[in-house]
């Protein structure tokens, strides 16, 4: 680091790094279907995952709750 009022020159790297993403529910306090995927979560990604595996398990009377969910819309 350089001092007070100097300019700051740093490095950075030309490498592309993906990003690791997760969706997965919680029932009582338990992760159920985690799925693992290095892309951006879109709706076609969380409609797959809830077609595949959360819908087939939700029950009368419980709850969806979603988080950073601006880009999904259910039908």
């Amino acid at each position: 680091m350089g001092k007070k009022s100097e300019k700051f020159v740093g490095k950075k790297s030309d490498k592309y790094y993906e990003r690791t993403h997760i969706v997965k529910g919680l029932a009582n306090n338990k992760e159920i279907f985690p799925m693992v995927f290095n892309d951006s979560c879109n709706t076609q990604i969380f409609e797959a995952w809830g077609e595949q595996f959360l819908i087939k398990e939700l029950k009368s009377g419980q709850v969806l709750i979603m988080d950073h969910a601006s880009l999904i819309h259910l039908n």
